[in-house]
C-alpha cells in the first residue's frame, strides 16, 4: 500500500513539459511573463523558475506566483549567470520535453500546445515561429509564410551563420527539446557567448530523427531592452566578452569536426574563429594586454593551421585593397 502511494505521488509530480526560466532583475517584466505562462492552453507543464541572485523584487514575485499555482517551482541561487541558471533548471526538471524561455519576454497562449501537438512520432525537436516586439509594444517582425516541414536536423546548422536565419531558427526559445536526448548526453549550456547557438548545434548533432518546423508564432521576444538576458552579460567587461565569443566559435568548430560536419557549415565555422580572434587581438593590442593575447593565441594556433591563417590574412588584404579602390 505504501509503495502504491509513493508511486502515485511520483506520478502526480510528473509533468509532460518542463518550462525552464532564468530570472535576474526583471521585476518590471516578470509578472507579464508569468501571466502568459499560466495562461497556456496546454496545461500539463511545470514552470521551473531559477532566480539567479536578483537584487530587485524578481525573486519575491516568483515566490508569490508559486504560492498561487503549484505548477510553478522557484529555486534561488547566488548570481552565476544565465547558463548556470538554465543548467540548474535541467537538473531539476521532470518533464519529458524541455522548453527554455526568458522571463522578460512573453509566451503566446498557443505556445506549448503548438509545440506539443507537433512533436509527432519520428521527430526529435519542434521549431516554431515568433514575433519581435519593440519596447513600445509594436511588432517589428513576425515569422512569415505558412509552412509545415520535416527536415533533417543538420539542415538547420547553416542558419547559425546567416544573421536573418539565425533569428528565424537559432534562438533557444524557438525549440522544443526532448529531455532524454539532453540528459543522456549530459548536454549543458557552457557559459560562453552565443550559448543558445552552441547548445542548439550540439543538440541537432545528437538528433537521430527529423525536426518538425512550423511557421506558427508562439513567442514574443522583447528587443533592445537594456540589461536583457539575451543582449547583455553585466557580469563581464568587453575584454572578457571577446574572449568568451572567441572560445564559443572555437568550441563550435571543434564540435563540427567531432561530428564530421562538412561543406559550407564547416567553412563558415572556421571563418568565425578567425574573425572572433581578430576582434579580440585588436582589443588586447590596443589596451596593452599582451599576456592575455599570448594565452589565447595558443588556443587559436591549436585549432588552425598555417595555411588557413595565411589564407585568412590574404583574404583580409584583398578585401582592404578592393574597398580602397572601389568604395
Amino acid at each position: 500500500m505504501i509503495l502504491i502511494l509513493f508511486i502515485g505521488l511520483v506520478f502526480m509530480d510528473y509533468k509532460m513539459v518542463s518550462v525552464i526560466v532564468p530570472i535576474y532583475n526583471i521585476e518590471t517584466f516578470l509578472p507579464h511573463f508569468l501571466d502568459s505562462l499560466l495562461s497556456q492552453t496546454y496545461c500539463d507543464f511545470e514552470g521551473i523558475l531559477i532566480d539567479d541572485g536578483s537584487t530587485d523584487n524578481s525573486g519575491v514575485i516568483a515566490d508569490e506566483y508559486a504560492l498561487r499555482d503549484s505548477r510553478l517551482k522557484v529555486y534561488h541561487q547566488s548570481n552565476a549567470g544565465v547558463s548556470t541558471a538554465r543548467n540548474k533548471g535541467i537538473d531539476y526538471s521532470r518533464g519529458r520535453y524541455l522548453y527554455f524561455a526568458d522571463g522578460d519576454d512573453t509566451m503566446l497562449p498557443n505556445c506549448l500546445e503548438t509545440f506539443y501537438s507537433n512533436m509527432v512520432p519520428n521527430v526529435d525537436a519542434v521549431v516554431a515561429g515568433y514575433e519581435r516586439v519593440k519596447m513600445d509594444g509594436s511588432i517589428a517582425y513576425r515569422t512569415s509564410g505558412d509552412f509545415n516541414l520535416m527536415l533533417p536536423p543538420r539542415s538547420l546548422l547553416s542558419s547559425l551563420y546567416k544573421p536573418r536565419y539565425f533569428y528565424d531558427f537559432g534562438m533557444t526559445w524557438m525549440i522544443f527539446y526532448k529531455s532524454d536526448i539532453i540528459k543522456k548526453n549530459h548536454l549543458r549550456f557552457q557559459g560562453l557567448l552565443i550559448e543558445d547557438a552552441l547548445f542548439l548545434a550540439n543538440y541537432l548533432l545528437l538528433c537521430k530523427q527529423d525536426l518538425h518546423v512550423v511557421s506558427t508564432p508562439v513567442y514574443r521576444y522583447l528587443v533592445n531592452r537594456p540589461g536583457s538576458i539575451q543582449n547583455s552579460r553585466p557580469e563581464v567587461g568587453l575584454g572578457k566578452k571577446l574572449v568568451l565569443g572567441f572560445k564559443s566559435r572555437v568550441r563550435m568548430y571543434e564540435l563540427f569536426l567531432e561530428y564530421k560536419v562538412q561543406g559550407d557549415v564547416l567553412h563558415q565555422s572556421i571563418i568565425g574563429v578567425h574573425y572572433s580572434f581578430d576582434l579580440m587581438q585588436d582589443f588586447f593590442i590596443k589596451n596593452n594586454m599582451f599576456n592575455e593575447l599570448k594565452q589565447e593565441k595558443k588556443l587559436y594556433h591549436s585549432v588552425t593551421n598555417r595555411k588557413e591563417r595565411f589564407c585568412w590574412i590574404l583574404r583580409k588584404f584583398v578585401k582592404k585593397i578592393f574597398l580602397h579602390y572601389f568604395k
